[in-house]
């Protein structure tokens, strides 16, 4: 009996674990896209008398921003859901992934950063939701520790790794 609660109070210590990190995690990448939001509506605030076809470009982008937000909390929902389940993995074109990234992250715009995407990116068998929060803490990362009044310069490309096999052995 007594190993019986060892053994389950280890378990449980375990899942603990694990929702502290996805607690951490979700919050982390949700607050991105509400920084983009906040951000381009005070630009679209200050730009909609002198441009009104950039405003509106600005509060489309806010529309995206909330889209993604809206996506990280139905991925937040479906991975409470399958903690205990294997990650779907499916085609992921991650050129368009990272597209849509490039255009709705505040930070990510060009008058921050210098985003270079070299050649077209591979569409991988991946989780989805798991590649965008890579991206996200990646891309995030890179353009915020530069030196002082450097401007970002990140550069983003994709290549084929030959030999490379899962772990699993499939193709």
């Amino acid at each position: 009996m007594e190993k019986l609660v060892v053994e389950r109070t280890a378990k449980l210590q375990e899942l603990i674990e694990d929702l502290e990190h996805f607690s951490y995690t979700i919050t982390h990448d949700m607050r991105a896209p509400l920084r983009a939001m906040r951000g381009f509506a005070e630009l679209a605030t200050l730009t909609f008398d002198k441009n009104e076809e950039e405003a509106r470009e600005l509060l489309h982008k806010v529309s995206a921003s909330a889209e993604r937000m809206d996506a990280l909390i139905r991925d937040a929902l479906n991975y409470s859901r399958s903690v205990r389940q294997v990650l779907p993995l499916e085609d992921v074109d991650t050129g368009a992934l990272l597209g849509g990234m490039l255009d709705s992250y505040p930070e990510l715009q060009p008058s921050r950063a210098h985003i270079h995407v070299e050649g077209d990116l591979p569409v991988v068998l991946g989780n989805e939701a798991g590649l965008t929060q890579c991206f996200s803490n990646l891309l995030e990362n890179a353009v915020k520790f530069v030196k002082g009044g450097q401007m970002p310069d990140v550069r983003v490309w994709g290549e084929k790794r030959e030999g490379w096999q899962p772990a699993d052995g499939g193709d």
